[in-house]
């Protein structure tokens, strides 16, 4: 058996998403259908990150005082010095730390099931088959998001094209 060991994490990955998110407008958009705030293992990052998508879905910029100014709406108080070393991480690169942050997420999510498996084998109250079962539902559902997203150029062209058609009948 193998000692404890801390999560998979990154936080200096997820310093640098988080500011560069809201240090440059687009930023968000590079990123958006890779992360979640299960993405942010560190607890007030998470915080920050919820507060950006809030503040995004909105139709605003999610800059460091729009940022404050949501998490303040939440019970906790926010350590505003904490807020701005955080806004001041930027990278040229964010996609590929969010990359990072996404791929940290799986494999702690990886950890957990195994742990859920490990615990209810041992403990022996269920079925063996309902165990596997429902560990292959948690594995399928792992990636069924990123699944559904993915698409050759070949197929995204022949959408849009399929599209063009559509529209150009309708005029």
């Amino acid at each position: 058996m193998e000692p404890d060991r801390p999560l998979p994490s990154e936080p200096n990955a997820e310093r640098l998403v988080l500011g560069t998110i809201m240090s440059e407008r687009r930023a968000i958009d590079e990123v958006r259908d890779l992360l979640t705030a299960n993405c942010f293992y560190e607890p007030l990052n998470r915080r920050i990150f919820e507060a950006i998508t809030d503040i995004d879905a909105r139709g605003d910029s999610p800059d460091m005082v729009t940022v404050a100014n949501e998490m303040r709406k939440g019970d906790e108080p926010v350590d505003f010095y904490e807020l701005s070393v955080i806004a001041g991480c930027h990278t040229a690169d964010i996609y590929q730390h969010a990359a990072i942050l996404h791929d940290k997420e799986k494999r702690r999510r990886l950890i957990e099931i195994g742990t859920l498996m490990r615990q209810r084998a041992y403990a022996e109250s269920d079925d063996i088959v309902d165990i596997l079962a429902d560990a292959e539902d948690s594995l399928k559902g792992l990636f069924q998001s990123a699944k559904d997203n993915i698409a050759t150029l070949r197929e995204a062209i022949k959408g849009v094209t399929e599209q063009m058609s559509l529209n150009a009948s309708d005029s």
